[in-house]
C-alpha cells in the first residue's frame, strides 16, 4: 500500500466519522440521544427484522411487535429505576 492510498483511507474514515457526529448532533437537537440512535440503527440494519416481519409467517408477525414492546418496557424500567441507599448518619444531639 502506498502513501497516497493511506492518505485517502484516513481522510475517508475521518470524514465519515465527522459526518456521523454531525448527524448525531442534528438528531439530538430534534429528539435526544442522536448518536445512540444511530448506533442502534446500525446494529438493527443487518438483522433484516422488518423484512422478516413482512415476508414471514404468523409467528414472526406475532412475536416481533411483542418482543419490541417488551424491550422498550425493559429499557424504560431500568432507565427510570431509583436506587434506594440507606443513610446511617447520626443526629447531632445524640
Amino acid at each position: 500500500m502506498n502513501a497516497g492510498k493511506l492518505v485517502i483511507i484516513i481522510l475517508t474514515l475521518t470524514g465519515g466519522c465527522v459526518l456521523l457526529m454531525w448527524m448525531g448532533e442534528l438528531i439530538t437537537k430534534a429528539a435526544s440521544h442522536g448518536i445512540s440512535l444511530l448506533i442502534f440503527a446500525s446494529i438493527l440494519a443487518p438483522t433484516g427484522g422488518i423484512t422478516a416481519w413482512i415476508n414471514g409467517g404468523t409467528m414472526e408477525r406475532l412475536f416481533f411487535p411483542i418482543i419490541a414492546i417488551l424491550v422498550i418496557v425493559a429499557v424504560v424500567f431500568v432507565q427510570e429505576g431509583q436506587r434506594r441507599i440507606r443513610s446511617s448518619t447520626r443526629d447531632a444531639a445524640g
